[in-house]
């Protein structure tokens, strides 16, 4: 497929997706998901594991119906009905996840303190809610559940707030998995991993968490390197 014809392909889609598109996301002339500057406008390429995995997702299907279509004329519009009903169906599909992705915790996480934990554990008894952090940590991917749990657990929790937790109580730490974050950690894990036990989750949870002390340290090493150097 030439170039040109790539991108009307890609213009007629974001012509659909017009007005429907959260205003921080936009689409690149290469057919991706960005984050958008809401002052300016400007883009630049989102760096979540969220928003590419959106983007691998979105393109693999996207360049499935592509290559079944056969565009008429230099416009590169798709003529058949059906190909138009499913390109869209992919694009809400893609909205769906993006919006999913980009509202109630994107600006709550990583949690920073244990008055956040309260915060958060207070609003995920809503039902609906609790869903929302689910499909949020579903997002964020991994390849295997060991890797999926340790970033979920990056994903939620600041090094500085890890360490107050041991994954059950046998310490004097607080046991993480009495919280309801925990249950939606378990389901995020299990939705994309689902041959994964109660037990190797917990067993990896707990392991995470055991060697945060020493993420922490490495962290703050690094920090006070990067700030010898800008001395």
């Amino acid at each position: 497929m030439s170039n040109k014809r790539y991108c009307s392909k890609y213009r007629f889609i974001k012509n659909k997706l017009k007005d429907k598109l959260p205003t921080n996301i936009n689409i690149n002339k290469n057919g991706e998901l960005i984050t958008c500057d809401n002052e300016s406008g400007s883009g630049k390429l989102g760096t979540e594991n969220t928003l590419r995995s959106i983007n691998v997702s979105f393109s693999a299907n996207v360049h499935s119906i592509s290559s079944r279509s056969t565009p008429t004329g230099s416009s590169g519009v798709f003529p058949n009905h059906d190909q138009h009903t499913e390109l869209l169906q992919t694009i809400l599909k893609t909205q769906i996840e993006i919006k999913l992705q980009t509202t109630t915790f994107v600006d709550k996480l990583p949690i920073n303190n244990l008055s956040e934990i309260d915060e958060i554990e207070d609003l995920i008894k809503n039902e609906e809610i609790f869903n929302e952090l689910v499909n949020f940590l579903y997002l964020v991917g991994g390849e295997n559940y060991v890797r999926m749990v340790n970033s979920v657990m990056k994903k939620l929790l600041r090094h500085e707030v890890a360490v107050k937790f041991s994954g059950v109580r046998k310490t004097q730490k607080l046991p993480f998995c009495n919280l309801k974050i925990y249950k939606a950690v378990h389901m995020a894990i299990r939705k994309r991993h689902n041959s994964t036990t109660d037990q190797e989750i917990q067993k990896t949870v707990s392991l995470y968490l055991a060697q945060s002390k020493a993420r922490l340290s490495s962290s703050k090493t690094r920090r006070f390197l990067d700030n010898q150097e800008k001395v």
